[in-house]
């Protein structure tokens, strides 16, 4: 019984992680703001409160940069004002790149917050350290589930 535990526990929770990249990712251009739907929540970023667009490349999709929004090296990076006055980043990974970029830039009240041509991923917002509060604790409390899946079938062996 706490063989399957363990599987459940070593195999399991990671693999539902990453099987969080393949999951479709919503984008929704509406008259007056941007509509990101993710997993577990959405993000709606009014195109007035938007700083920059640019096209990244991030070689390190997969290896140092576990986001779920990422599933490919070419992104999309949107810098934006949060509501709290906060600069934020949204990276998507629209599946027909150019054609999005372009009904993008058709909506931006300041047409220079596009930068044309793809540049490589800036670490700065890749650290753990510029992350937003709410994100920190969502992988506190990520990594408080896993090792307390660890605990518990520690206990039931015993």
């Amino acid at each position: 019984m706490a063989e399957i535990f363990f599987v459940v526990a070593f195999l399991g929770v990671p693999l539902l992680y990453l099987a969080t990249f393949y999951l479709r990712v919503k984008i929704i251009l509406k008259y007056d703001r941007l509509i990101i739907g993710r997993f577990f929540r959405t993000i709606e970023i009014p195109y007035s409160s938007i700083k920059s667009v640019e096209e990244v490349i991030d070689r390190s999709v997969y290896v140092a940069n576990f986001s779920p929004s990422a599933s490919s090296p070419k992104q999309v990076w949107i810098r934006y004002s949060d509501f709290n006055g906060r600069e934020e980043i949204a990276n998507i990974c629209p599946a027909k790149k150019q054609e999005f970029l372009a009904e993008l830039r058709l909506r931006l009240p300041d047409q220079s917050v596009y930068n044309p041509g793809e540049k490589k991923a800036d670490v700065k917002f890749q650290s753990f350290k510029s992350l937003s509060p709410a994100k920190r604790k969502g992988y506190f409390v990520y990594i408080a589930v896993v090792i307390g899946i660890f605990v518990v079938i520690r206990l039931l062996r015993m």
